[in-house]
């Protein structure tokens, strides 16, 4: 637990991005519509870890909510950040049962997005 703790305050969890295709259409098929985002943990002496090893840890502690936001925060600034290199690429974050529960994730979200909302070109 203390491990995971320090992870999120040292900024150790990382995004990869699985791109999802479109499959029918002729014209389009093969093309990315959008990509999910999938964290992984860059632990300083395990390597990179899959969230199967982190992520009931993060449940039972209580420290999913935090964990959530940074994920969220994290794949929100990538979107802004391709939008300003002009790739609209949606993003899809999964989210624990118990994070979609919670009645304060509204509210995280919408502070969130608000923060990492695209920048809009000069003129």
């Amino acid at each position: 637990m203390a491990d995971l703790q320090s992870a999120l305050q040292r900024d150790e969890f990382v995004l990869r991005y699985q791109p999802k295709l479109e499959l029918a259409g002729s014209h389009s098929r093969g093309r990315v519509t959008c990509v999910e985002a999938l964290v992984r943990w860059q632990h300083p002496k395990l390597g990179l870890l899959s969230p199967d090893a982190f992520i009931p840890l993060a449940e039972a502690t209580g420290l999913v909510e935090p964990l959530t936001r940074i994920v969220l925060g994290k794949a929100l600034r990538q979107c802004r950040e391709w939008a300003k290199h002009g790739l609209d690429l949606p993003s899809a974050v999964n989210l624990p049962a118990r994070s979609v529960a919670n009645p304060t994730l509204p509210a995280a979200v919408a502070e969130l997005l608000l923060a990492n909302r695209p920048l809009t070109p000069p003129g």
